[in-house]
């Protein structure tokens, strides 16, 4: 009898069966760890520093008090606004007693510690374990936030017949002064404070009226006899109506500025419509800006044709060139910041 078959069949049983017993025991298969209340411990701690690795960076501290850092404005260049430590060390700045404006930053002095092997900041600088990043936080409050910010009053934007004259204050009086528009002439600096309603006890980025106080002198722009001038008269409500480029009949309407200081202070709604518009116009004879030889306080909406083709434009000072360089056409509903009026 031929034993030979026989003996391998059963060499072949012998290593299955203890295949079989590997395989059950887990050789041939991950382990997966205890989970729940059977669990070791450790084991539970490390699936959790797996799936929640402690933070590359520790905590922010801050080292210093929150300070208004200014940007220069050279070369007629709106600045590049950064937190760049290397830059803000240069900087002049002023105790955090205000809101800040698009050309300036409310910064803190702030450090984190490296707690990876590697950690890189936002400018893609690497750290080691244990190294300080030395860095400035923003704190305090944008103006923007609060319907305030810093600008320019442009008029005769667009206009084939006469080129873009900014408003400005250069003898800390009351006569407005026309100048060739230039960023880094502050004496054409405004701060526009706009208001959703009547009131002035609270600001809105939103509003449609806004009070215009010149940013060197403090003073306020307003109307004497139909001609612009400035008041160190503090106003009770709000003096101007920002009004959109909009149509009536089928004539377009220069973006303006029309003075509503003698209107009672209930009489205009937070977003007045057209026909409203109109309507207060005729009753109150309201007066808007356009430029000429000289400043005109024209009618509103006049019919006369040459009253639409001056405009106003209150030019954010992060969107001067922008708006500078370009017709009113090509910015038929402009913004008037960045926050924006959205008609």
């Amino acid at each position: 009898m031929d034993y030979i078959p026989i003996i391998f069949l059963v060499f072949i049983i012998f290593f299955f069966a203890i295949f079989l017993s590997l395989w059950f025991s887990g050789v041939f298969t991950t382990n997966s760890k205890p989970i729940g209340p059977t669990g070791n411990n450790q084991d539970v701690k490390n699936d959790i520093a797996i799936l929640m690795p402690p933070s590359v960076w520790s905590a922010p501290n801050t080292t210093s008090t929150c300070s208004i850092y200014n940007y220069p404005i050279t070369n007629g260049t709106f600045p590049y606004v950064t937190n760049n430590a290397d830059v803000v060390i240069t900087l002049q700045s002023i105790p955090n007693s205000r809101c800040y404006y698009s050309n300036e930053l409310a910064l803190g002095a702030t450090y984190q510690i490296c707690n990876a092997d590697v950690c890189l900041d936002d400018l893609g600088n690497t750290y080691t374990k244990g190294e300080k990043w030395n860095y400035y936080q923003i704190c305090g409050t944008s103006c923007y936030t609060n319907g305030s910010y810093l600008s320019t009053v442009i008029l005769a934007k667009g206009s084939t017949q006469f080129s873009q004259k900014a408003v400005a204050n250069t003898s800390g009086g009351s006569n407005v002064t026309l100048l060739n528009p230039n960023l880094e002439d502050s004496n054409q600096y405004h701060v526009i404070m706009r208001y959703s309603s009547s009131s002035i006890s609270k600001t809105n980025a939103t509003g449609h009226m806004c009070n215009i106080k010149h940013y060197t002198t403090g003073m306020y722009l307003t109307v004497t006899s139909n001609t612009l001038s400035y008041t160190k008269t503090i106003p009770t409500k709000p003096l101007w109506l920002m009004v959109p480029s909009t149509s009536l009949g089928g004539i377009a309407q220069s973006q303006k500025l029309v003075y509503i200081g003698n209107i009672p202070s209930n009489t205009i709604k937070s977003n007045p419509t057209l026909l409203e518009y109109y309507n207060l116009v005729e009753q109150y004879n309201l007066l808007a800006i356009t430029y000429g030889t000289n400043i005109i306080m024209e009618p509103a909406l006049n019919s006369v044709e040459t009253s639409f083709s001056y405009s106003t434009q209150i030019v954010d000072l992060s969107k001067y060139y922008t708006m500078l360089n370009a017709t009113t056409t090509d910015f038929p509903y402009y913004r008037w910041t960045q926050v924006g009026l959205n008609f």
